[in-house]
């Protein structure tokens, strides 16, 4: 199947330095949104209006190039006339403002009849803005890296295992990692507290979703409330999209960035978080350290928590 451009349904938000900043990355998911609602309902004159006139699609994984918005457009009149039921779907891991005028998305699509595995291609896209409409001006897509058992996909969090505590300004979050007894899962059990008292509890479940080709969590907290995150690794780091629902009813979204510093210490930040709709602000990086073997959910109950690891 010839891949063309699939841009995604849900975004997050992404980190907003400026009010400007802020409406630019609305307008561009916007567009986002509306170039995916005009591919489902098969409105070519929409599709088209989304591409520059000289826009240029690369298909990394056949080396093939397309140049122009008719060329473009007229291999997706393609996919409307000989597979009329295709959905598009997808995620996005990272928005970045270039400039005022431009963007660069990456993220996932998929696409495919319902009820049935979709397509699923990596992606990187350019948008630029003219006249107060944003339009696609590059993309590139490839075929994300197959792995093969659940435990394999996983491979790349085993730094993770272990026993970790983080200090925040206020609150204190000792976690403990494990494999499950198959290998095919990580779980991570944590406490919230403050000096004086135990605040929350949760456990989380981290797999590999083969179907969509992610990996994927499940959070579970004591005060009742309950979320999912879709993990992905943008170089080095590590970005979780969260959705939560809260104990009060309220939604949350949010994305966790996770930075390996070194072998026993990481940092973690939460950006583009949301309550309603409504943004959060955005705290400082939080740095977490390695413990020695012990279970700090454990001994965050009774307050006592065991040294950090020294490096050598």
């Amino acid at each position: 199947m010839k891949t063309v451009f699939y841009l995604l349904l849900p975004l997050l938000s992404v980190c907003i330095v400026t009010q400007r900043a802020a409406a630019d990355e609305g307008d561009v998911r916007q567009a986002i949104q509306a170039y995916v609602d005009a591919f489902n309902q098969k409105d070519l004159a929409a599709v088209s209006n989304a591409w520059t006139e000289d826009a240029v699609h690369v298909d990394s994984s056949t080396g093939e190039t397309t140049e122009g918005r008719s060329a473009i457009v007229s291999d997706i009149a393609e996919v409307f006339k000989n597979q009329p039921e295709t959905r598009l779907s997808g995620s996005i891991d990272s928005v970045e403002m270039l400039t005022a005028e431009v963007a660069e998305v990456e993220g996932e699509t998929r696409v495919g009849p319902p009820g049935e595995a979709p397509y699923v291609f990596a992606f990187s896209a350019v948008l630029i803005e003219k006249d107060g409409l944003w339009q696609i001006k590059t993309v590139e897509e490839s075929i994300p890296e197959q792995v093969g058992s659940a435990g394999e996909a996983l491979q790349e969090l085993e730094w993770l295992v272990g026993s970790w505590v983080d200090q925040g300004e206020q609150e204190r979050v000792a976690t403990t990692v494990r494999w499950t007894e198959n290998g095919n899962f990580l779980t991570r059990s944590f406490v919230v507290s403050d000096d004086q008292e135990t605040i929350m509890k949760g456990t989380q479940v981290i797999g590999w979703d083969a179907r969509s080709g992610e990996i994927r969590s499940w959070t579970f907290n004591s005060d009742g409330s309950f979320g999912t995150g879709v993990w992905k690794k943008k170089g080095a780091d590590w970005y979780v999209q969260s959705s939560q629902n809260l104990a009060n009813g309220q939604a949350a979204i949010g994305t966790f960035v996770i930075s390996q510093e070194d072998p026993n210490s990481m940092s973690l930040q939460l950006i583009g978080h949301e309550i309603d709709g409504a943004p959060q602000p955005t705290g400082q990086a939080v740095i977490a350290v390695r413990i020695e073997n012990s279970d700090p959910v454990l001994d965050a109950s009774s307050g006592n928590v065991p040294p950090a690891v020294v490096e050598p």
